[in-house]
């Protein structure tokens, strides 16, 4: 028993072996990833001092990324490491233990930052943030059980250190291939399936309250107040949607409880005396402000139509709380500049939350799929060709690069524009 227990891991090592590469290969292999890891460590490195420098960018979703953004880099300087040190058994196993819980806490985190925006679209900004903890329990704590689990096996599998050369990086050794699987590669993949389908969950649920807002808009006999309603949905759907790219979306909803609120409301302006008066109806048609001159009410959606009585106003004129007279400003006599209608922040939002998901998921097959190819072919102990190897490489150098740029990326198209600032 003692004698075919010490075969099975002699047979196993001569068999991955095989599926090494030569030294001339090894060193073109670590010079591409040195090359490209830098490049993503500067990228996650940019986007930490973004998220520390600029106060706006400081929201639930940036904090997520930026967990992400630290477990990538560590992976980048692993990488950028490679196997230059796998002679040295006692350093290898303790950047091989960092780098297995850096890769489980990367995959982790990705997975929480689309959970949260699922939950921030589809239940409110209030219940994802009740997560909040279940969020650092799973993204650090299923890390360090996988990684607890690798010393567990090398104790009873006994093949030696389970760390070792991984052709990449300092990893798990090549006597343990069923664990280059069975401790990352499922995770991965199933987090890879969640996100998709939140995103796509996501995304059919904003275009069914689009339809159905639609369909009540076209059908309304009172298409006054169908428009009304049309709007503040648009509204709330977009402070949704915002509220996952800036703190000033500030949504506490899901779309489709929009908030209860007037659908018009007083604009205030300071009198001559120094008191506020109303000087007219904000208008929920159109997006702008149109200011009506001469009106003494004001009519309120939630009351039903009925009329609040305002100070009566004058052409040209205005009056303090304290009576005195003072001339109107001349630009009241105008509309007010349109803000964008909720309808384009809606679609801005969508656009920002389409263009990162697209990026990370193409990102995530790009940098993922050759390299599970190779753990694959490695356990059955098939052959694995010099160009497939140096894919493999280019996918794991560029893999922390993804989350920075869609993180920029969302900045540029809108999504932190102008709000960059202390």
């Amino acid at each position: 028993m003692s004698q075919n227990t010490t075969l099975i891991p002699d047979l196993m090592t001569e068999e991955m072996t095989s599926t090494l590469l030569t030294p001339s290969e090894n060193a073109t292999l670590q010079t591409v990833m040195r090359i490209i890891c830098p490049v993503s460590l500067l990228a996650n490195i940019s986007l930490l001092a973004a998220v520390l420098y600029f106060r706006s960018t400081r929201t639930s979703l940036c904090y997520l990324q930026s967990f992400l953004a630290v477990t990538d880099a560590a992976l980048s300087i692993g990488w950028i490491i490679g196997t230059s040190i796998t002679s040295d058994a006692t350093a290898c196993t303790v950047v091989g233990t960092i780098f297995q819980f850096c890769l489980n806490a990367s995959s982790c985190w990705n997975f929480l930052a689309s959970l949260y925006c699922y939950l921030t679209i589809l239940w409110g900004a209030k219940v994802a943030d009740r997560w909040w903890g279940l969020f650092h329990l799973y993204g650090w704590g299923l890390p360090s059980v996988l990684t607890v689990a690798l010393y567990i096996a090398q104790a009873g599998m006994l093949r030696g250190s389970v760390f070792g050369d991984a052709e990449y990086e300092c990893w798990i050794a090549p006597s343990f291939p069923e664990l280059r699987i069975a401790m990352f590669y499922p995770f991965l993949w199933l987090h890879f399936l969640l996100i998709t389908l939140f995103h796509v969950l996501i995304f059919s649920n904003i275009s069914q309250v689009t339809s159905e807002i639609a369909a009540a808009a076209a059908s309304s006999a009172t298409a006054g107040n169908a428009t009304i309603q049309h709007k503040q949905t648009f509204e709330s759907a977009a402070s949704s949607l915002d509220r996952i790219e800036s703190p000033h979306g500030g949504s506490e909803g899901n779309i489709r409880s929009p908030p209860n609120s007037s659908a018009f409301s007083l604009l205030k302006i300071p009198g001559a005396g120094g008191g506020i008066v109303g000087t007219g109806v904000v208008e929920g048609v159109s997006g702008g402000v149109t200011l009506e001159k001469g009106s003494s009410t004001v009519p309120h959606a939630s009351q039903g139509g009925s009329d609040v009585k305002s100070p009566p106003m004058y052409p040209g004129t205005a009056f303090g709380n304290n009576g005195a007279r003072g001339t109107l400003p001349r630009t009241l006599d105008k509309t007010v500049p349109q803000s964008p209608s909720p309808q384009s922040k809606l679609k801005a939002s969508m656009n920002r939350l389409f263009a990162k998901t697209l990026i990370l998921a193409c990102g995530f097959l790009l940098s993922w799929t050759p390299a599970t190819a190779v753990r694959i072919i490695g356990l059955i102990g098939g052959y694995i060709p010099f160009w497939l190897h140096l894919l493999v490489g280019v996918g794991f150098s560029m893999c922390g690069l993804w989350n920075p740029v869609a993180y920029f990326v969302s900045i540029c198209m809108g999504g932190g524009t102008g709000r960059l600032g202390h």
